[in-house]
């Protein structure tokens, strides 16, 4: 699951990431346009993630259920 979020990060970190945890969602994203990076949620607990990861233009990302996918965050964020 992806989101971008600028004026809805509050949610998007908030409610929106307790229920994809809940129903087990294993990849939550968050392309936070404020901060001008990506924040991975991964390993989905009751109501939250253990796991959050950020990531800003020059890094990339690997996808964790297809681990030969990688992504540039500079291809979300210019």
């Amino acid at each position: 699951m992806i989101e971008a979020a600028e004026s809805s990060l509050a949610y998007d970190r908030g409610r929106k990431l307790r229920v994809y945890a809940n129903c087990g969602v294993p990849e939550y994203w968050v392309v936070n346009i404020r901060e001008r990076c990506v924040e991975v949620y991964r390993d989905p607990q009751p109501n939250s993630y253990a796991r959050c990861d950020r990531y800003v233009p020059g890094e990339s990302i690997r996808l964790a259920s297809f681990t030969d996918v990688v992504l540039a965050v500079s291809d979300f964020l210019r």
